[in-house]
This record gives structure tokens, sequence and C-alpha cells, in this order.
């Protein structure tokens, strides 16, 4: 996907489990995740081609002091979906969760892609759910793309016509479908520390695109901080120690006590 900037965005928040019902609906079902083994995920998923090697995804999936749960809630009246990860062993004490914002579009079950990663975070102290927004792993609704940078991908034929596929209208709405999805318009608005984090070599996104969004940061005087790691692929699969680590140090220079 051309136009999505891997930036990952987390967001801190304390967390109950009522949360989700909170924000839209009550929660139909929160069973504990099932791992398939690895060479079956491998077949399924990508999680070897761009998130994991063998040991990293075995040793998360043995780790009994942590679960996988899979939620599936209301939203809007729609059945949607969530990745909730944490300790098994419940606590009185509060943990600060991460809201973990996937990239790309309408994406199938990608638990094991995402499981070595969340267990690296979760063992630096936090809680991470993960929406699956609408139209994914099998929930109901339609992806709107309502996080995308989305004018590299409507300059190019096959562009065009994804964006028109979602906006039936876009080429009337053009404008004002790209600005309210483009972070780029409106820095600003941003009201939150900012950790951007791109690889060098890219060859999904340049890491070219991280500059304007940084440059209207600064024009704003916002918080943020931005890292461009060398010869770093799109997702940073090479770099995911150094890139979860970087973003647990930024979360834990902000959070409350």
């Amino acid at each position: 996907m051309h136009f999505k900037i891997q930036l990952f965005t987390l967001i801190l928040l304390l967390f109950s489990n009522s949360a989700l019902a909170q924000q839209g609906g009550l929660i139909i079902e929160q069973p504990v995740y099932s791992f398939p083994s690895w060479d079956i995920a491998t077949e399924t998923t990508d999680v070897e081609k761009w998130y994991a090697i063998r040991n990293e995804y075995v040793a998360a999936v043995k780790d009994r002091n942590y679960v996988f749960e899979k939620i599936r809630y209301s939203s809007d009246n729609r059945e949607v979906v969530a990745y909730l990860y944490g300790p098994k062993k419940k606590s009185r004490t509060k943990r600060p969760i991460i809201v973990f914002n996937r990239g790309g579009y309408i994406k199938r079950d990608i638990a094991p892609e995402l499981l070595p990663r969340f267990h690296r975070l979760a063992k630096s102290g936090f809680t991470i759910v993960a929406p699956m927004y609408r139209g994914s792993d099998g929930a109901k609704g339609h992806d709107e793309m309502g996080g995308a940078d989305l004018e590299p991908m409507i300059e190019t034929d096959r562009g065009k016509a994804m964006a028109r596929s979602i906006w039936p209208d876009f080429d009337e709405q053009r404008t004002k479908i790209v600005t309210r999805r483009s972070a780029i318009q409106w820095p600003e608005k941003i009201n939150v520390p900012l950790l951007l984090m791109h690889g060098a070599d890219d060859g999904t996104v340049p890491p070219t695109q991280t500059l304007p969004l940084a440059s209207g940061l600064t024009k704003a005087q916002k918080e943020y901080g931005v890292i461009v790691f060398p010869g770093g692929k799109h997702v940073l699969k090479a770099h995911r120690f150094e890139r979860d680590q970087k973003a647990v140090e930024f979360f834990k220079m902000y959070m409350v006590e």
C-alpha cells in the first residue's frame, strides 16, 4: 500500500474490561485465541515474511504468563473484532494499554503476525488492544481507510481504482476525502506526543513522506520524535527489537504516575 506511513500510531490509555463496551456497545464474546503451529502460521499469514522468526513465535505461544483474546463486540450496531493481549493473572494494579492501530486495508485473521510483537510489549509492562476495523477478520461493515494518507496512492492508476472502489464518489469528493484522512493536512490538531519511525530503504512508502508531517508538527510547536532506520524496510523487521524498545521508551517518558 503506497500511502501507508508505517508509524504504528499507539495511544496510551488506562484499560478496564468494559472499555470496549463503553466505546460502542456490548462485548459479545471474548474467547482465548488458539494459535496454530509455526508451519501452519507461515502458510496462512505473513508472520515469517514481515514479523518474526520461528523461535520468537514459539516462545510467545508457550508463554503462559500472558493471554491473547479475540473480542467480538458491537459498534454502531455492527459486530466488529479486536485483539486483547495481557497478563493471564489478574491484578488490581492498573496497567497502561497500547491501542495498536494496524496498517493496511481489509485483513483476515492476523493474530499470529501480531503475537511476537505484543509479547515484547507486554513483557515491558503494557497491555495491548488492537481494533481490527470494520470489514476485517469476519467483522461487518466497510473499512474506509480512516487514518490513511491518500495522496501517493491516488497518483497511480491502481491507487485511483482502489480509491474509487472504497469511495464511489471519489472523483467528485477527492479533496474532502484526502484532507479528512491525511494528518499532514492538520498537524495542529495532534495533541499527544508522537513518535515517527521509518525505514530508510522503505520501498513501499518513501521515508520522505515523514518529513512534511514532522515539519508541520514543528510549525505547530508539537512534541514529537523522528527515527529513520538505516537500511530499514517497510515494517522494519530487521530492526524490530530496537523499534519496539524505542516505542516503549517513548511511552514511558510520557506516562502519568
